[in-house]
């Protein structure tokens, strides 16, 4: 009997192939010579149980793998006790088990990979929700910090801020008609002189508002103004789908548009002469009437992505539906 380098006991595996020892191949302490080696190997091998190359790996890898059974233990009482009236009925499925069936076949290592695949990808996806928990969190925070703050924020400011919105969607319903009408010219068979005289009819609504709008704004106030201004600008806005066909149908529409957009201004100078300080006045209109240019902005960069996304109706819907918003958002 030699002892093992790898852990100084009793290596059951003389006369085995090295890379079939189950103390991984190491060399043995005590130096044979070759005949003695030789005898070693044929008194294993003429021994009345002998255990073949395969049979051997499947034991080690089985034991290694199930970390029930020592491998050591299991292969020196094979090789020492032929009837095996000492092992376990573990032990004996072990021995008797045909090692070609998992080991070392090649879809055990593809069972093992894919159990491996499988661990990682929950692993994978337990990150991930960890992730998304995370994210939804700091919006959560963020949004609860943005409501403190607009609580705390004075009334006149909240005012200014709903106000140059209304002036962004005001825009935005006005230049809409300006990309909408090439597709909409090509679907009706409009004539230039057509599209011009639809364009054009906003404007008459909008002229024929500014003086009635300031004495509504003296008499009701703007704040009540403003509103239904924005409410029958969005309600004309939503309607151009339903009655594009129609040239004069559409063309008073448009001056409904214009009709609710001509009341906006005088309103809003209305509310920003009762509730904003004179020192502060000329800011807050800067900052109102500004919304008229950003509306114009993204009036046009919107409506030609939506056209050539969904087509033309979208425009007019969207434009109306965020009008609506902004009243209900405003009168609460």
């Amino acid at each position: 009997k030699q002892k093992c380098r790898c852990t100084m006991e009793v290596a059951p595996c003389v006369g085995t192939p090295r890379d079939l020892c189950p103390h991984r191949g190491m060399r043995l302490t005590s130096r044979r010579s070759r005949r003695q080696r030789t005898t070693a190997r044929q008194s294993t091998c003429s021994s009345s149980f002998s255990l073949s190359t395969p049979k051997l790996l499947f034991i080690t890898r089985w034991c290694e793998r199930t970390g029930k059974i020592n491998a050591r233990d299991v292969i020196a009482r094979a090789q020492t006790d032929p009837k095996k009236g000492q092992l376990s009925s573990e032990e004996e499925t072990a021995l008797d088990f045909e090692p070609t069936a998992e080991f070392p076949s090649t879809s055990s290592s593809n069972n093992t990979s894919a159990n491996t695949s499988s661990a990682d990808c929950s692993e994978t996806k337990v990150q991930q929700q960890k992730v998304e928990e995370e994210e939804v969190h700091f919006v959560q925070r963020t949004f609860k910090g943005l409501e403190i703050k607009w609580g705390e924020t004075p009334d006149r400011y909240k005012i200014v801020f709903a106000m140059a919105l209304a002036f962004v969607v005001c825009n935005m319903d006005k230049v809409n008609i300006s990309i909408a009408i090439i597709p909409m010219a090509s679907d009706y068979g409009w004539k230039p002189t057509t599209a011009g005289f639809i364009q054009s009819a906003f404007f008459y609504g909008y002229l024929l508002a500014q003086l009635p709008g300031g004495w509504l704004s003296n008499k009701f106030g703007g704040q009540r103004v403003l509103p239904f201004g924005v409410a029958l600008w969005s309600i004309a806005t939503l309607a151009v789908p339903l009655i594009a066909g129609d040239i004069r149908a559409l063309s008073i529409s448009r001056a409904a548009v214009g009709l609710g957009e001509g009341l906006s201004p005088p309103a809003a100078v209305d509310v920003i002469s009762r509730y904003v300080p004179v020192n502060e006045r000329s800011r807050a209109t800067s900052i109102v009437f500004g919304g008229l240019n950003m509306g114009t902005i993204a009036g046009l960069t919107i409506a030609p992505t939506l056209i050539e996304a969904v087509g033309w109706p979208s425009v007019f819907v969207l434009f109306g539906v965020v009008g609506f918003v902004w009243c209900v958002w405003f009168d609460n």
